[in-house]
């Protein structure tokens, strides 16, 4: 017997599980460097302070409050710029 209908049940739901995992494994990573740079800006040392500091305000800076224009995360969601696509 011929089925018309294909079934991707299954492989959208692995899809979702490992989508899943990584979405896990990032805010998990994201967490660790946060705390690392908490921990990093209560080291009292003046000098290797100062320079570590520098380098935290850098990396969060860098990190953080970089600008991403609005139709990067259009394109990347399957929205594309020209409105008949």
């Amino acid at each position: 017997m011929d089925h018309l209908i294909i079934n991707n049940q299954k492989f959208l739901a692995e899809q979702f599980c490992l989508g899943d995992i990584q979405v896990n494994k990032l805010s998990y990573n994201a967490v660790l460097i946060i705390k690392r740079w908490k921990l990093i800006r209560k080291i009292p040392a003046p000098v290797v302070a100062d320079i570590v500091h520098a380098h935290t305000e850098r990396m969060i800076t860098k990190s953080f409050f970089t600008y991403a224009p609005n139709s990067l995360f259009l394109i990347n969601e399957g929205l594309n710029i020209n409105r008949l696509n």
